[in-house]
């Protein structure tokens, strides 16, 4: 007897898409980055996580890394966030990965920086929702340029 084929339904390949998407998160507070790495891969992101800018940085230059998204915290030793960002921003490979920046700083002035380096960023503390929120604001928008 032959079998009917089975089709699966969105949520099955909207989560098989979220399998293949690289997340690079960079967090300074072990805690923090432990918790949004547990959320993203809850919903089948790979996550991988550095604890500063340079990191950030060192990780997304790599020739070998290829990465889908970028969620970084701005205040960090070595390089903050912005830091990190903006010479990412300059580099030709990496310069239209999308960002998210989660940030108890953006009352100081971040705002505009932010909107310059075309960064989406949720304000700490944050619930769960905030941040898939953005994560799938980001992925959206980068598909919308393909």
């Amino acid at each position: 007897m032959d079998s009917i084929p089975e089709f699966k339904k969105d949520s099955q390949v909207e989560n098989k898409e979220k399998l293949s998407l690289r997340v690079l998160l960079a967090e300074d507070n072990e805690v923090l980055r432990n918790i949004v790495k547990e959320i993203l891969e809850e919903k089948g992101y790979e996550v991988v996580g550095v604890a500063d800018g340079q990191q950030l940085l060192d990780k997304l230059l790599d020739e070998k890394e290829n990465w889908d998204l970028v969620i970084s915290d701005n205040t960090m030793p070595e390089k903050t966030g912005l830091e990190a960002i903006r010479e990412m921003r300059s580099n030709e490979r990496t310069k239209n990965i999308p960002v998210i920046v989660m940030t108890g700083d953006v009352l100081n002035g971040l705002e505009k920086a932010f909107k310059e380096l075309d960064v989406i960023y949720i304000e700490k503390p944050f619930q769960n929702e905030d941040l898939l929120k953005a994560v799938d604001r980001a992925i959206n928008q980068t598909e919308t340029l393909k």
